[in-house]
């Protein structure tokens, strides 16, 4: 789509929700190439439950994609953790997340730990928590200021 001139490689950004998050929380730790991200209710990797409780959690099918357990093959799983390449991360970064005991995706607090990870190596980040959300925002009001602050998100860091 760059090479047919329908994207501008250099105002590129991605606004993503649940796995797809998770996907864009990768991009922010490995890639460049984007201007701007939302992450909204993503998680960091495998390593970190992101469910409570961890019976919830689809283990057989995250085995059965990084080859075994974390005990048996961990650098697979450390190889595809955004928390754990958090050093590589240069892409300004918004994170939306809901209240894990309402359903929220992160009970182990690991896009908290990503996002203070990329704050602290200086990538303009912001973490905005919703307490009375669960993983799908379901107030109006949450909604239109989860809306607003992802639209000021990108418009702020495709305009530079």
């Amino acid at each position: 789509m760059i090479e047919d001139g329908l994207i501008d490689s250099t105002r590129m950004a991605v606004i993503a929700h649940s796995a797809g998050a998770r996907r864009a929380n990768w991009l922010v730790a490995t890639r460049h190439q984007f201007r701007a991200v939302v992450s909204k209710e993503g998680w960091t990797d495998e390593l970190h439950p992101t469910t409570h409780p961890i019976e919830a959690y689809p283990l057989n099918r995250v085995y059965r994609h990084f080859g075994g357990t974390p005990e048996e093959v961990h650098e697979n799983y450390l190889k595809n953790s955004a928390l754990f390449h958090a050093r590589g991360a240069s892409i300004p970064t918004l994170f939306l997340m809901g209240n894990p005991e309402l359903g929220g995706i992160d009970f182990s607090g690991s896009v908290r730990l990503f996002h203070d990870s990329i704050k602290a190596k200086g990538v303009t980040t912001e973490f905005i928590y919703y307490h009375n959300e669960g993983h799908v925002f379901e107030k109006p009001e949450n909604k239109l200021n989860a809306l607003k602050r992802s639209q000021e998100w990108i418009d702020k860091h495709l305009s530079k």
